[in-house]
C-alpha cells in the first residue's frame, strides 16, 4: 500500500465522520490540572473552532501527534481556533499528565478526565462507539460538533476543512 492511500483513507474518514451533531458540552465533565470540576464548555471561545484531542500519557500514537497539535495551536491561537486537551489518565494520575505536558512543551489547555466518563460523553455526541485514543472532537464557531476522528490526524486536514467551511 503506497503512503497517499493511508493519506486518503484518514481524509476520506474524516469528512465521513462529520456530522452536525450538537455535543451536550454541558454534560462532558473533566478536571483542571489543579483538581477543580469543570465543563469543556467552558473552554469553547467565541467565534472559534475547537479542537479537542482526547489522549493519554501512554499512548504512543499521542505523543507522536502532540508536536503537530501544539503547532497547529500556536499557529492559530489568536486566530480562529482553539485547542484544548483532555486527558483520559483519570483524576489520580493529574501528577502523570502535568509531567508529561512539561516534557512535551505543550502551552494548550488539558483537562484530566475518567476515560468512562469522557468516552460516554463521546458516544452520546456521535452515536459512536468510542474507540480509543487519540480521538479527536471538531466543534465549530457555535459549539456545535462539526467532525470526529480517531487515530492519527493531519492538521492540514483540519485547516482545510475550517477552511472549506468559513
Amino acid at each position: 500500500m503506497s503512503i497517499r492511500r493511508p493519506i486518503l483513507f484518514l481524509l476520506l474518514g474524516f469528512l465521513l465522520s462529520t456530522s452536525h451533531f450538537s455535543i451536550a458540552t454541558e454534560v462532558f465533565k473533566a478536571q483542571t490540572l489543579d483538581g477543580e470540576s469543570v465543563r469543556l464548555s467552558e473552554y469553547f471561545e467565541p467565534h472559534k473552532w475547537t479542537l479537542v484531542m482526547i489522549w493519554t500519557t501512554y499512548c504512543k500514537v499521542c505523543a507522536g501527534q502532540f508536536p503537530a497539535i501544539e503547532a497547529l495551536h500556536r499557529k492559530y491561537i489568536d486566530k480562529t481556533l482553539n485547542v484544548v486537551g483532555v486527558a483520559v489518565d483519570g483524576f489520580e494520575y493529574r501528577d502523570r499528565v502535568t509531567a508529561t505536558l512539561q516534557q512535551r512543551h505543550s502551552t494548550f489547555t488539558v483537562l484530566v478526565g475518567e476515560i468512562a466518563d469522557i468516552a460516554a460523553s463521546v458516544e452520546r455526541a456521535t452515536a459512536e462507539p468510542f474507540s480509543g485514543t487519540p480521538t479527536y472532537l471538531l466543534f465549530n464557531v457555535e459549539g456545535e460538533l462539526a467532525a470526529r476522528i480517531s487515530g492519527p490526524l493531519e492538521t492540514s486536514a483540519i485547516e482545510r476543512y475550517i477552511s472549506s467551511i468559513e
